[in-house]
């Protein structure tokens, strides 16, 4: 619905829509941005302990490596 009044933003403008279309399009923002920030906080936490792990796998091994010698 929020799509339809910014492609079509003159016919609003004219029927002083405006205000109604604003607080329906902040609404939409909102429960978008709660789902968009859920989203990354569990691609940041993956990614991060991928990277943790392979870091720790390298340490093991420069490790075992230091202790082999």
């Amino acid at each position: 619905m929020a799509e339809q009044a910014i492609t079509s933003i003159k016919t609003v403008k004219q029927l002083n829509g405006e205000q109604f279309e604003a607080t329906n399009y902040s609404q939409l923002l909102k429960s978008v941005t709660k789902h968009a920030t859920k989203h990354g906080l569990k691609i940041g936490a993956g990614i991060g302990a991928m990277f943790g792990i392979m870091l720790c796998s390298y340490a093991l091994g420069f490790w075992y490596g230091s202790h082999c010698v």
